[in-house]
């Protein structure tokens, strides 16, 4: 069995309410876990509303980007899967 080396990064992102970032491509894989807020979540042509307790896994070579559209911030625990080439 191969395995395919993979570093992994961890961070917490907030999303300012009324913030709407470009749509992102990264290679590999993402976690987002939802700690408090919501927010609409855009992946290709899905859209996902994610609230607290909410969790996505997604290819992170689609493109992606977090929307808020309320009052208070969103925070995410955000997990990066990159495959090493």
């Amino acid at each position: 069995q191969t395995i395919t080396p993979a570093t992994m990064e961890v961070a917490l992102l907030t999303v300012q309410p009324g913030a709407k970032s470009r749509l992102t491509t990264t290679d590999g894989y993402e976690m987002k876990y939802v700690l408090s807020g919501a927010c609409d979540y855009y992946i290709g042509e899905e859209h996902i509303r994610l609230e607290r307790g909410d969790a996505i896994y997604f290819d992170a070579s689609k493109p992606h980007m977090p929307v808020n559209r309320g009052h208070e911030p969103v925070v995410m625990l955000v997990i990066y899967l990159l495959t090493m080439k």
